[in-house]
């Protein structure tokens, strides 16, 4: 009985995937510009495709003692099919003006930092702020965004997700020596107190920093060798909407994102790394003054968690990565009043400058961004 379900799962994920494959190719309506993506897609559907056909086509399939290992095989190819069909398919079935607009935004942006990539696909109806599936290669973005600038730094944040998904394997191998050194060391100092416990933390934490802080720290450096303090602030608009804990994770913790307080701090070690210490200074005193509303503080462990030297040798690593991947860094970019990454710095500066009559003069900069945007 397991075998017969299993067996129909299969085929009818084979047949879900050929629907897929015919509803791509009936979209005839694209823009010409994407058809890199959709040659792609076609391609990797197609891939799943064949494979699922290999499945059903293995003499053992649905042997009973087999069905174990062809049901984890099965399980990755429905993920994998489900994911291409909830994102960039699922935005290609649907586009509109709004996601040609960020697509062509994505790719001038690229193109003037030397993004090594294919500029991925833009979809401009997030439902979760700004977002990314590097497997996919697509990003997303909140539906007002096509008339504001303050909030970009944070799409060139989730691009960094994309060049991490590229580059992950080598960057970690170089930074996990002085992670090991950190954990070994504090396993070391603490080997006195609650040994068990503290132990436990401390593996908790060499996991969440390869699982889940590194990627969102390289993106932070990234971003700010990019576009410089106007990432910090951008950060700091973020936090402020939306954050009352700068502190969490602690100690013991877990989550998706490392604490607040730790990214803001990578941020302020890129720019003075970078040699922008004035651009850091400012960031960090306005910085310190609006947080210093919020109740939260942190716990006595917090210090274990993001020590500053494990964040300026990751910091230093990145760094280095973006002069390797030949990345122009947001000081080299030219004053051309077409240069997006200088647009978002200009933003910021301006804001700054101006609060009162800044929304008049974005309204005026979006205009000219979309008018020579239109033609692609």
């Amino acid at each position: 009985m397991p075998s017969q379900f299993f067996s129909g799962q299969v085929h009818l994920l084979l047949k879900r995937c050929l629907t897929l494959i015919q509803r791509l190719n009936a979209l005839q309506h694209l823009p010409t510009e994407l058809e890199p993506h959709v040659s792609e897609l076609n391609i990797t559907l197609n891939r799943i495709k064949v494979a699922i056909e290999n499945l059903l086509n293995d003499p053992d399939f649905a042997s009973p003692l087999l069905l174990v290992n062809q049901f984890d095989a099965y399980k990755r190819l429905a993920e994998l099919l489900n994911t291409f069909e909830w994102h960039p398919l699922g935005l290609l079935d649907h586009y509109n003006d709004r996601d040609l607009l960020f697509y062509r935004f994505s790719k001038l942006f690229c193109e003037q930092i030397q993004y090594p990539y294919q500029p991925p696909l833009l979809s401009a109806h997030s439902n979760e702020y700004f977002s990314s599936v590097p497997p996919t290669n697509l990003i997303s973005v909140p539906l007002a965004e096509d008339t504001h600038l303050l909030a970009l730094p944070d799409f060139v944040h989730e691009l960094g997700h994309l060049i991490y998904h590229h580059i992950w394997k080598k960057l970690l191998a170089q930074f996990m020596p002085s992670l090991q050194k950190y954990i070994n060391d504090q396993k070391l100092s603490t080997a006195s107190q609650a040994a068990k416990s503290y132990e436990d933390k401390l593996q908790l934490l060499e996991q969440s920093w390869l699982q889940r802080y590194a990627i969102e720290f390289f993106c932070d450096v990234f971003a700010s060798y990019v576009v410089g303090a106007a990432y910090g602030w951008s950060h700091l608009r973020l936090v402020l909407a939306t954050q009352t804990d700068l502190y969490h994770p602690s100690f013991g913790d877990t989550a998706t994102h490392p604490a607040d307080e730790a990214r803001m701090r990578i941020i302020l070690l890129t720019l003075e790394q970078m040699g922008y210490e004035d651009a850091a200074v400012a960031l960090r005193g306005r910085w310190d003054a609006l947080t210093s509303i919020l109740v939260a503080k942190a716990d006595g462990e917090y210090h274990f968690c993001y020590p500053d030297a494990l964040l300026e040798r990751f910091c230093e690593l990145v760094t280095k990565v973006c002069r390797e991947l030949d990345l122009i860094p947001f000081f080299d970019q030219p004053t051309d009043e077409h240069n997006l990454p200088r647009l978002i710095q200009q933003a910021w500066d301006q804001f700054h400058a101006n609060p009162a009559t800044y929304a008049h003069w974005e309204t005026t900069k979006v205009a000219s961004l979309k008018s020579l945007l239109s033609t692609g």
